[in-house]
């Protein structure tokens, strides 16, 4: 199970990080957000959330919301994709 992040409210709060906590992955999503508003239209479209960010590993969170729902009520591959390569960017 997922140690360092506790629900609540529907929001991930996320602990453990050495670099500042709950701020640190606040201004992680904020950056992510504003280069995919220049730069990624379709990444910011789907509005995606930084959960966890280390060296090695880092966890993106993609609402599932009309926007990246399909007519079957799952996930788009695209949106899945695009969540993918946006954690494996981050990381590198």
């Amino acid at each position: 199970k997922n140690e360092g992040a506790k629900r609540s409210h529907n929001r991930w709060i996320c602990r453990g990080n050495k670099r500042g906590g709950v701020v640190s992955y606040l201004k992680e999503t904020l950056l992510l957000r504003g280069f995919s508003f220049f730069k990624i239209p379709l990444l910011f479209f789907i509005s995606p959330r930084v959960v966890e960010m280390t060296e090695h590993r880092c966890i993106i969170r993609v609402p599932l919301m009309w926007r990246t729902k399909n007519h079957l009520g799952s996930m788009y591959f695209a949106a899945l994709a695009a969540g993918a390569d946006c954690a494996a960017g981050l990381i590198a």
